[in-house]
């Protein structure tokens, strides 16, 4: 699975919570998406989706995503901790 450059285990199933605008239908939902994210479709199935309890408190804070025209991310590595 590629998902945002990143392969395999490591790669991330969600990237963040989105405010859920309205329900299509019974199983469809239109999301808020930032406009990063404006070239991605914003109708999700149910199953694609995860309800989400945010604490502020350990949130990060978020990094602007720079989707290209063929919706792939490119990821520049700034650091190793360890």
């Amino acid at each position: 699975m590629l998902c945002f450059g990143i392969k395999g285990k490591l790669a991330s199933k969600y990237i963040e919570s989105f405010k859920v605008e309205k329900r299509i239908g019974l199983i469809e939902y239109k999301v808020a998406l930032p406009l990063q994210l404006a070239k991605i479709h914003n109708v999700f199935h149910v199953s694609l989706l995860q309800k989400t309890k945010v604490d502020h408190s350990q949130a990060l804070p978020q990094v602007p995503l720079e989707v290209k025209k063929d919706l792939t991310l490119k990821v520049k590595l700034i650091g190793m901790l360890d």
